[in-house]
């Protein structure tokens, strides 16, 4: 007499992918199966998507924090126009008639105007050897 077969139960766990080894992972099947497309990738190419998943992932955490810090910096064009002043007053020919100040006699001059020896002191206080390195 032939022994009848047992059926087997019925399992719900989720099936592996079958391929041959010719056969290709594509972009749709990685994105269905994301963790038995990782476990078919050999070490090389393993850490090669973790590099590159690391590389995204920082570069966005930077631009994240980049994007959330500058929004409370102030305009860089509006820097120097907080500053206080003195006023002048001048007469119709261009003379200087009276300059009105309050606790400091403030007046902004350009990089031009400036004398040679302030340039040459904040350089020697920022950096001795500026002028014998090239950066």
């Amino acid at each position: 007499m032939a022994k009848a077969k047992k059926a087997k139960p019925r399992s719900f766990k989720k099936t592996k992918l079958k391929t041959t080894p010719k056969q290709k992972f594509t972009f749709k099947k990685a994105l269905r199966h994301p963790i038995q497309w990782f476990k078919s990738l050999d070490r090389k190419q393993k850490i090669l998507v973790i590099a590159v998943a690391a590389v995204i992932v920082f570069f966005l955490f930077t631009g994240g924090l980049f994007a959330y810090y500058s929004k409370d910096l102030p305009d860089p064009n509006k820097i120097n126009s907080g500053l206080a002043q003195s006023s002048m007053i001048y007469d119709r020919d261009g003379k200087l008639l009276y300059e009105v100040h309050g606790d400091q006699r403030r007046t902004l001059i350009g990089f031009d105007e400036m004398p040679d020896t302030i340039k040459w002191a904040t350089v020697a206080i920022e950096d001795v050897d500026f002028y014998k390195h090239h950066g």
